[in-house]
């Protein structure tokens, strides 16, 4: 028992003397790299970027026609989809028979009726008149008859009602006779007008709709994402391309704690990008004051030296670098 003890010890305390010997080697090696290490100098690392424009449908319906292709070259106002117009096609002849209508019923008011159109509701204003005479003729010797029991209340009744009805129609076509011969109110125009703004916005709103059913490119760009396909049904918000604006490129990168009180904005950076000998000039354009994914609050003074800071660097010469380059930036 005492020889199994005395041999368990030996293995723990060699163990122990090899885990301690090991650490050294380490820590020795760590120390070593740091004291070849320009302690003025900080690595960022990060990827070359693109400011992008998200085009997203502003109806449901089906695409009927897919211009493009990814990795094309689009300018500003070219086509690149088209979606089923049909029924908003319908909506916009709608509006303009409406227009039309509204706009002949304005015409034709301001511009009075024709002389032909007056003398004929003279001439019906003159008949009315006539048929409400014989009418009241006929009334009066109804009530004389019906004074001397010559005829029945039935008869009087009837002749009485034609009377109310014919000087009705006069006063009507007497009406009719008197707008036509001195022209439209004020009142009656301006609600005309007013019809045929109210028939000019519908059409205008409907022609606003149907520009939706045509996906144009907002700017000159590369197309970086194009997943629909002719004859798929899009609802509305579905994203339809994603487009790469042409221009200057950026490196975004991730500042270690270290260099983010020494870095500024405005300031120069060099770049190095994998493949290319020559490191590009970079121009600090913006770094984030809180930082990524962990807010400082959260970490005790000794992980705070772990955070890193998002910052952009606009890049001179490197538009031939593609989107998405691994790179690394090197901070003072």
């Amino acid at each position: 028992m005492l020889y199994l003890a005395l041999y368990y010890f030996y293995n723990r305390l060699l163990g122990c003397i090899t885990t301690m010997i090991k650490r050294l080697f380490i820590t020795s090696v760590c120390l070593i790299l740091s004291a070849c290490q320009d302690d003025s100098e900080h690595l960022a690392l990060g990827t070359l970027e693109r400011n992008h424009i998200s085009i997203n449908a502003l109806v449901s319906e089906t695409i009927t026609d897919i211009l493009v292709d990814e990795g094309d070259h689009v300018t500003k106002g070219q086509l690149l989809a088209k979606l089923d117009d049909r029924y908003a096609q319908t909506q916009v002849a709608l509006a303009e028979a409406q227009l039309k209508q509204a706009q002949a019923s304005l015409d034709e008011a301001q511009h009075g009726a024709r002389s032909e159109q007056v003398a004929s509701a003279y001439a019906a204003w003159q008949a009315a008149q006539a048929s409400q005479i014989d009418a009241q003729r006929q009334y009066q010797r109804s009530q004389e008859l019906f004074a001397v029991n010559a005829v029945g209340q039935a008869v009087l009744d009837n002749a009485r009602a034609l009377r109310d009805q014919t000087l009705a129609q006069a006063n009507q076509s007497q009406q009719q006779w008197l707008e036509l011969k001195n022209g439209t109110r004020e009142e009656v125009l301006q609600r005309l007008q007013a019809q045929v703004d109210a028939a000019q916005a519908q059409l205008n709103a409907a022609q606003i709709t149907l520009t939706r059913y045509r996906i144009i490119a907002p700017q000159d760009a590369v197309v970086d994402s194009a997943p629909w396909q002719s004859g798929d049904s899009v609802t509305t918000g579905a994203a339809l391309f994603r487009l790469i604006k042409n221009g200057t490129p950026y490196a975004r990168i991730y500042v270690p704690q270290a260099a983010r009180t020494t870095l500024n904005q405005g300031e120069q950076v060099r770049i190095n990008i994998s493949g290319y000998t020559d490191p590009f000039v970079g121009i600090v354009r913006n770094i984030r004051s809180e930082p990524a994914y962990t807010p400082y609050y959260a970490l005790n003074e000794k992980e705070r030296a772990r955070l890193v800071y998002l910052a952009e660097i606009t890049l001179q010469n490197a538009e031939q670098v593609p989107t998405g380059t691994p790179l690394e930036a090197v901070l003072k």
